[in-house]
């Protein structure tokens, strides 16, 4: 489909608005502009042409419609914590961060099944959650910033930009308690704008590949210790990475992130020679 954006244009595109402006608020602004633009070209494309296939309905609502729409769904959260953050008395900061937090973790304790079935990346459902035959069980959910279009929308399309999207704004918000418990030490803190974009089942691979090549401690350091760190620096939240590491063991290509690494650099180096 041509006329899909890459998800790389997308996000140097945010990367890029993130670094033009000092005021988080202005910030989410323009994200969220940016990718409301995106997804109203999508709109008339698929209300004007429609999809040639069920795979490729299904490929869009899954994949390409998720990224400007989980990043619109993600800075919209953002952007209401800015504006509410701003105006807290002095001493309940914390409070208001640990109830976002809790906030989130209902909603994922709500949609656990839904959120098996995508952590396995099964695709036996996925004709019922991601083509627009089964309108009667639309997960309706409300942004101010996204116009809900059924004709526009699949039963579970939003639901998995949501999931996405309060991935990243966990991520966003332990941020901020680190940040909130260092400056309470009186310690300077070293902020990054680095967030983990992929799977956590990625994440957790990478994890226990790097425990067990023997490179970190002399191969001494705990496997737990080396994904939470990973997890920390990229505002993943990864303790259920046990469960995580044994859906690992049971998929059918078990390395397949690594593989997709390895062709990244074996790419990197194709064009290098060029």
């Amino acid at each position: 489909m041509d006329w899909v954006i890459p998800q790389t244009i997308i996000e140097e595109e945010i990367l890029q608005i993130e670094q033009s402006f000092i005021s988080p608020i202005m910030v989410c602004h323009k994200i969220i502009g940016y990718c409301q633009t995106i997804l109203e070209t999508y709109r008339k494309h698929v209300s004007e042409k429609g999809f040639s296939d069920e795979a490729t309905e299904i490929r869009f609502f899954k994949q390409d419609k998720q990224i400007p729409l989980s990043y619109i769904i993600q800075y919209s959260k953002q952007l209401a914590f800015e504006l509410e953050f701003q105006n807290l008395v002095l001493g309940m900061d914390q409070d208001f961060i640990i109830k976002k937090i809790e906030a989130i973790n209902t909603f994922f304790s709500m949609h656990q099944d839904f959120g098996v079935y995508m952590g396995l990346e099964l695709e036996n459902r996925d004709a019922f959650y991601f083509t627009r035959k089964h309108k009667e069980s639309l997960h309706y959910m409300h942004f101010q910033e996204y116009r809900f279009d059924p004709e526009f929308n699949t039963s579970h399309d939003l639901l998995l930009a949501t999931m996405t999207a309060n991935r990243r704004f966990l991520g966003f918000l332990q941020g901020k308690q680190k940040v909130l418990n260092v400056n309470n030490q009186g310690t300077e803190v070293i902020r990054t704008p680095l967030q983990w974009t992929g799977s956590k089942a990625s994440l957790v691979e990478l994890g226990i590949s790097l425990t067990h090549s023997g490179d970190i401690n002399h191969g001494n350091a705990p496997k737990k210790e080396i994904i939470l760190l990973l997890g920390d620096i990229l505002g993943v939240d990864l303790r259920d990475h046990e469960n995580t590491a044994s859906r690992l063991k049971n998929r059918e290509n078990p390395t397949r992130y690594l593989d997709y690494l390895k062709s990244c650099f074996e790419r990197w180096i194709r064009r290098n020679d060029d």
